[in-house]
């Protein structure tokens, strides 16, 4: 492939990619959720269905998995 192809693709890749957007809410009850002794994991899943000029349906999920050492608490969250 010529190098002009490549740069012009990569170009529109690189504009394509940072126009793209998303938002989401953490449901920061359940990923910070207390951890007394050793592991723990936590799951949360939350659905919206809206009706009107359009149809939306929403699905989010969140999860974290923690580790609890002496005063220190190593947590591992996504959502």
């Amino acid at each position: 492939m010529p190098i002009l192809v490549r740069f012009y693709l990569s170009v529109v890749l690189v504009l394509v990619g940072g126009s793209l957007s998303a938002q989401t809410i953490v449901n920061t009850e359940t990923l910070l959720a207390q951890i007394d002794s050793g592991w723990a994991a936590t799951f949360g899943a939350v659905g919206d269905v809206s009706f009107g000029n359009s149809r939306v349906t929403d699905l989010s999920t969140d999860g974290s998995l923690g580790y609890t050492q002496g005063q220190m608490t190593y947590r591992l969250a996504g959502s």
